[in-house]
């Protein structure tokens, strides 16, 4: 037909030119065979398999052999590709259906199981306080980001939309979202936690990606009433119903030792708030959502926001060493002590010092009274503590309970300088407890 259309001269003869094709090899491993398979097949048998379909073998050994591949079979690249032959040629009807599936077990370290074993906990104790969980996507706009200004953010190459450019810098954005989303479709009494990752670039980091940091965080959110029913003149959420419900769940991890600090948050919103002390690192704080959160997700009804470092508490319940007792065989003495202090000491503080002047004898010490008034001066408030004292080996008298509680006197006066509030006797207020 070329020469016919083109009058070219058909030269004689064929002209092959090699191309330097190399011989492609690929190894089998016999035991590889079977354990894929499910079968105990020899290595003879597979060999003689192959060799039906012109596959030579090169090299020979007791783990495996290599085979050449012959160029008119192109989709022979890797070992498994000779599997599938081996299968299909000795015939699928021989091979026996298998009852067991063996699993790899790859060893975690024990520190991930502790880790994994106390997010169960936190999360069971929170359920049990009446929290419901959310899960809310890591990837989010920028404007989400820009809603919490929590260090530098990490934006992806390749965004799928533009709702998701960048890796989450806090928590708080994206349930406030949720709590949105069920307002507007009814559900107006919203208790919600989350736990999940948020992320950073910049600074120093010991997280896996040098220059990246990755930290867990637990949020949890309130709003509506307080109690769900028919009652709609039940009260609202508010902020003692947050500060009960991470009170709830230290109790629960046995981290009963701490400190609320009022305090302005450096980022986010600028607006005062509580943050929470552990140990003497500071975990997290507690607030109500800032005017300029609630108004971005058109949020008419307050919301009470905790945002807690899950490192921090992780390590304070490490921290906590567990005993077992027997239950109390002998009353306690319970014993109230009144104070003036200025109106800037916070009540946990001097419960944090009374807590350490008591002794070993405390049981249990806490604020039940707040008194301000023109009597006290403006500087000046007057905060009350009830004290719980007992010993395990006799029954305490009235004269060690006013033992302690001189020391504890004595150790606010030196802190705080405390004074007895006029009129108060803290030995004459004991009463027996059973």
């Amino acid at each position: 037909l070329i020469a016919e259309l083109t009058g070219a001269e058909i030269a004689p003869g064929a002209v092959d030119v090699d191309q330097g094709r190399t011989v492609r090899e690929v190894r089998l491993r016999p035991a590889r065979v079977n354990r894929v398979l499910g079968t105990d097949l020899h290595q003879e048998r597979m060999v003689g398999l192959l060799e039906r379909i012109g596959l030579e073998w090169r090299r020979r050994d007791p783990d495996g052999v290599t085979f050449a591949i012959p160029g008119f079979r192109p989709d022979l690249e890797r070992e498994i590709d000779l599997i599938e032959e081996v299968a299909r040629l000795h015939g699928y009807d021989e091979i026996p259906a298998a009852r067991t599936t063996p699993l790899p077990f790859l060893a975690r370290p024990a520190r991930s199981h502790e880790h994994d074993r106390f997010i169960s906990r936190l999360k069971t104790a929170l359920v049990g306080l009446g929290l419901r969980e959310a899960i809310t996507s890591s990837l989010v706009s920028d404007s989400m980001v820009g809603l919490m200004a929590e260090g530098t953010p990490v934006r992806t190459l390749n965004a799928i939309s533009t709702e998701m450019t960048t890796l989450r810098t806090s928590l708080v954005p994206g349930l406030l979202r949720v709590v949105a989303h069920n307002r507007n479709h009814g559900e107006t009494e919203l208790r919600l936690f989350e736990i999940g990752r948020v992320y950073t670039s910049g600074g120093a980091s010991d997280g896996p990606v040098p220059g990246f940091d990755e930290r867990e965080r637990l949020v949890i959110a309130l709003s509506g009433r307080r109690h769900d029913g028919w009652d709609e003149s039940a009260a609202q959420t508010d902020g003692l119903d947050l500060k009960g419900i991470v009170d709830g769940l230290l109790s629960k991890i046995f981290l009963d030792k701490s400190g609320l600090v009022e305090y302005v948050r450096e980022t986010g919103s600028g607006e005062a708030g509580l943050r929470l002390d552990l140990q003497g690192a500071a975990a997290g704080y507690l607030m109500r959502a800032p005017k300029s959160l609630a108004e971005a997700f058109d949020l008419r009804a307050p919301v009470f926001l905790a945002d807690l470092d899950l490192a921090v508490l992780a390590r304070a319940a490490e921290a906590v060493e567990l005993r077992q007792q027997p239950l109390p065989r002998y009353p306690a003495l319970r014993r109230d002590l009144a104070v003036v202090v200025p109106a800037s000491v916070p009540a946990g503080e001097l419960v944090r010092v009374a807590r350490d002047a008591a002794g070993e004898l405390l049981r249990r010490v806490e604020p039940f009274d707040v008194f301000t008034g023109a009597a006290l001066g403006e500087a000046n408030k007057s905060i009350a503590l009830t004290f719980d004292l007992r010993a395990d080996d006799r029954t305490l008298t009235d004269a060690d309970a006013d033992t302690v509680l001189r020391r504890v006197q004595t150790a606010l006066t030196t802190e705080f300088g405390a004074l007895l509030r006029d009129g108060h006797d803290p030995t004459a207020d004991s009463q027996a407890t059973s």
